[in-house]
């Protein structure tokens, strides 16, 4: 009988230890989690832009690391209507895509090679690329002249890329793979 007893009460301990074991568990994870949406919530709130921080026509904005330089024309709405430099041998931006919106690439000097959904395709002036919402794409200038193309794009996309090339222009080298992590990790707003 001893040996019995003495059997129940070890799976007993076990038990009682294992139970411990998942409630700490719990406790941590939803501790985690709690404390998530309080710093979401109460620190880092995503709200609307202020209208005061968008940037106003005839701002200039670069991307020294892509090669791009951004030339604020005019609004047009919630949108932007910009004039973007590729310098030579610019490697641009890295592949990505956008969830929400569409983008009409309109080249107006230059060459500029443009990988729309893998597919890589020259564009010389006066062709345009367009690129649908959730469509991987990517352009690059790998000649000896600069490539200047038009492109109408949302304010909030536009202001997430002045403050995001900003961090990246202060780095010298850059960040490794800064552009390609930050652009998959993050969501700027959930319709960037």
């Amino acid at each position: 009988m001893q040996g019995a007893a003495a059997y129940f009460k070890l799976a007993h301990t076990e038990e009682v230890h294992v139970e411990r074991g998942f409630s700490l568990v719990l406790i941590l994870i939803l501790g985690y989690i709690a404390g998530g949406v309080a710093l979401h919530y109460l620190i880092f709130r995503n709200g609307p832009i202020p209208e005061e921080m968008y940037l106003r026509p005839g701002a200039v904005f670069e991307s020294k690391w892509e090669g791009l330089e951004d030339h604020i024309l005019q609004e047009q709405g919630d949108h932007y209507l910009k004039r973007v430099l590729v310098r030579p041998g610019a490697a641009g931006p890295p592949e990505h895509m956008h969830l929400s919106f569409e983008e009409d690439f309109h080249l107006l000097e230059g060459t500029l090679t443009v990988v729309v959904n893998g597919e890589e395709r020259i564009v010389v002036a006066g062709q345009s690329v367009h690129v649908p919402p959730h469509t991987p794409h990517r352009f690059f200038n790998s000649y000896d002249s600069p490539a200047v193309y038009e492109i109408r794009s949302p304010k909030h996309h536009t202001f997430f890329l002045s403050q995001f090339y900003g961090f990246t222009n202060d780095h010298d080298p850059p960040p490794e793979h800064p552009i390609r992590t930050i652009l998959q990790m993050s969501r700027f707003r959930p319709d960037t």
